[in-house]
């Protein structure tokens, strides 16, 4: 599924020269030029943002406490019917 494209952008970099700083981008507070670069990036679509925030919510602690109750009361469940049973079909054996 396809929720973005790859498209070449234009970032500043910091200069590794130690030349002086290239128009748009300028000197940062601690003195540090930068250059403009091309740099190819993954641009999430906005019609598609949502799923990417959906999955960057924070987790529901209530949620998963309900889901492994609900998990755990199966398998209790289970065994019990399992072991009611066995005691059953004990009792016949015995007669």
């Amino acid at each position: 599924m396809n929720i973005g494209s790859v498209v070449n952008l234009v970032s500043c970099q910091p200069r590794t020269d130690g030349g002086s700083a290239v128009a748009p981008c300028g000197v940062d507070a601690n003195g540090i030029s930068y250059q403009p670069q091309v740099i190819q990036a993954y641009v999430i679509d906005a019609a598609n943002a949502s799923k990417i925030d959906a999955i960057t919510e924070p987790f529901d602690y209530t949620q998963a406490v309900g889901l492994f109750g609900f998990a755990f009361s199966i398998v209790l469940s289970a065994w019990l019917a399992a072991k009611f049973s066995g005691t059953i079909l004990g009792l016949i054996r015995r007669g």
